[in-house]
């Protein structure tokens, strides 16, 4: 079982080939295809010891007789395994595909539920973290890949694919969200409405170092893990859906890359909800009822032409564009101070001054002359970070490191979360 875009399907054939060859299994392997409009043909996959059947184009209605055939002609039952890949649970009871009502092994998505009658074991394969997919792709540079990453989160089929097609399947995807199907984001697949929504969330293991948490789903959870799709979310899903994806990032994730999504994504949610409160060296910067919350600009022009024209006195700004340079997460003007908001879940951050130039000379042609400029690096509570910067120091730029939480109505769907202050 996996998140969709992991593996699963290419790990099958391999184990399959590994049974055959070398335990002597003869094996009946269907997989369904999809490709276009409408049921398409399944391919099947005899495997018998050495030697691999491939039939390419089977109508469904046809899966039963081939795999009868091979039954039939199997010299041992006991070594004999029918095998389903692609298939959705809710489909073994039509015809053509019952014969996996019953199968020996299945690779599907989180949706397959077991039944009290079902004496299989489920075993996880885990979304892939930025360092896997790092691991995979060394000599990738940096810049593309983690535009990549932002789109893709922990879906290596999605992360293989050309930015451009990346980015449209997941703005068609996010576009085909309603009400009804916004519990996908939970992790929740009952409705039928729901199929192919699971593609914007991955399923992790809790602990990957704890090998028995593989076979236990309720040591599994599913997260929205691509930045893209949080940051596009801010304003339609639940709180729930940036409180899942933090809690496991800071249990066992802690100071990895998806910590940090899951923690600036969770800044732009509380702010959004008007709940954000910044609180270090004596102050509290909140961000209150007027104060406007914007983000949702599609570029790294249209942030800048933005900063340039339309910045306000009360103002919270993050870019929605998932590949603006990481010098900052997000701008609030308040109290007439402009802080450049960074967040830092590592114990050092990089500050390159020369990222920051360009976006504060914009700020700047449209501030007044009596703003106070400061830079914020925004840590889990209780952390301090050390800074590490790179070029020449932007004049007029204060430091300054705070702790993020709220003393709002949200703390209570906030508590199982160690990062944030909660006050009150």
């Amino acid at each position: 079982m996996g998140s969709p875009g992991v593996g699963k399907s290419a790990l099958l054939v391999l184990f399959c080939c590994f049974l055959s060859q070398m335990h002597n299994f003869d094996i009946f392997l269907a997989r369904h295809v999809i490709c276009g409009a409408g049921t398409s043909p399944d391919v099947v996959l005899c495997f018998r010891g050495p030697v691999v059947t491939g039939y390419p184009k089977i109508p469904r209605g046809l899966l039963p007789y081939i795999e009868f055939n091979l039954s039939e002609s199997c010299m041992n039952t006991q070594r004999y395994l029918v095998v389903g890949d692609g298939y959705h649970q809710n489909s073994f009871i039509t015809d053509g595909l019952n014969i996996f009502q019953s199968s020996d092994l299945l690779s599907t998505s989180g949706q397959y539920r077991l039944s009290s009658q079902d004496n299989r074991s489920l075993v996880l394969m885990s979304a892939w973290t930025r360092y896997d997919l790092g691991a995979l792709y060394p000599t990738l540079p940096i810049d593309i890949f983690e535009a990549q990453y932002a789109y893709s989160g922990g879906n290596a089929r999605d992360f293989c694919r050309q930015l451009s097609d990346l980015y449209e399947r997941r703005m068609t995807t996010l576009q085909r969200l309603t009400p009804a199907t916004m519990e996908t984001l939970l992790g929740r697949y009952d409705d039928a409405r729901c199929q192919g929504m699971d593609t914007l969330t991955s399923l992790y293991v809790k602990d990957a170092t704890d090998r028995s948490m593989y076979t236990r789903p309720s040591m599994w959870k599913a997260i929205v893990d691509s930045k893209f799709a949080l940051t596009e979310l801010v304003t339609k899903a639940d709180l729930q859906v940036y409180v899942n994806a933090l809690h496991l990032a800071e249990n066992s994730m802690r100071g990895g890359t998806l910590h940090g999504i899951a923690f600036g994504a969770m800044l732009h949610k509380l702010a959004w909800l008007k709940q954000l409160e910044l609180r270090g060296g004596g102050l509290v910067v909140s961000v209150a009822d007027e104060c406007q919350v914007m983000g949702h600009w599609a570029s790294y022009g249209e942030c800048i032409e933005f900063l340039k024209t339309n910045t306000r006195t009360h103002m919270y700004w993050y870019p929605a564009y998932a590949t603006f340079p990481p010098i900052l997460d997000s701008i609030l003007i308040v109290d007439g101070v402009v802080y450049y908001l960074k967040t830092a879940v590592a114990e050092t951050h990089a500050l390159d001054w020369d990222q920051l130039c360009e976006i504060h000379e914009t700020v700047i042609s449209n501030a007044t002359n009596n703003y106070r400029f400061v830079y914020g690096v925004v840590t889990p509570v209780g952390m301090s970070c050390q800074i590490a910067p790179r070029g020449t120091p932007t004049t007029g730029v204060d430091m300054w490191e705070a702790w993020a939480g709220t003393s709002g109505r949200v703390q209570r769907e906030l508590r199982s979360l160690r990062c944030l202050h909660l006050v009150g």
